[in-house]
């Protein structure tokens, strides 16, 4: 996606997102099927980077109903602190980005909420969430868990307490 330079009727697309250094747009699927390998070729269409992922553009909304005011607005005026009535639109490329699998890899998942909180013109939803901690689990084979039993329960232990009867003895 390549947002229109200049925009069209007043409103302006934006690229929110952006591929990486070492990326380009390959212009020849059907080849990239049948070789199963993708060639950067510029001359032959191949569009280099950054290649535009996500954009979003807004326009103020015309004929939007005013938000119903609080008991304390006076009637007829929106609430002060009312965000101004827009249309918001945002396309990816793909959806996968938010799918189960690939939701938690390179920020997608706070790509995705922040994106649905600009939608709903709730800004100051927007943030970079915390990382879960990760499971660190330590799989062992049972073997490995009987070595570390005879080592650390009775092997270092005896040799401890070896050590501590020769330093008695030497010193009686």
């Amino acid at each position: 996606m390549t947002p229109v330079e200049g925009g069209t009727d007043g409103k302006f697309a934006q690229s929110i997102t952006e591929s990486g250094p070492a990326s380009w747009a390959e212009s020849d699927v059907k080849g990239l099927y049948e070789s199963g390998r993708p060639t950067k070729d510029t001359d032959k269409g191949d569009k280099a980077r950054p290649i535009s992922i996500g954009v979003a553009v807004s326009a103020p909304a015309a004929a939007a109903p005013t938000p119903t005011p609080a008991p304390t607005d006076k009637p007829g005026e929106p609430p002060a602190d009312a965000p101004k009535p827009e249309s918001r639109l945002v396309v990816f490329g793909d959806s996968d980005f938010a799918s189960n699998r690939w939701v938690n890899q390179l920020g997608n998942g706070n790509l995705f909420l922040n994106t649905a909180n600009w939608l709903a013109q709730q800004e100051d939803l927007i943030s970079i969430r915390p990382r879960d901690p990760e499971d660190r689990r330590l799989e062992v084979t049972q073997d490995q868990q009987d070595r570390i039993f005879w080592i650390a329960i009775v092997i270092i232990p005896l040799a401890l307490f070896a050590n501590a009867f020769r330093v008695y003895w030497k010193r009686r």
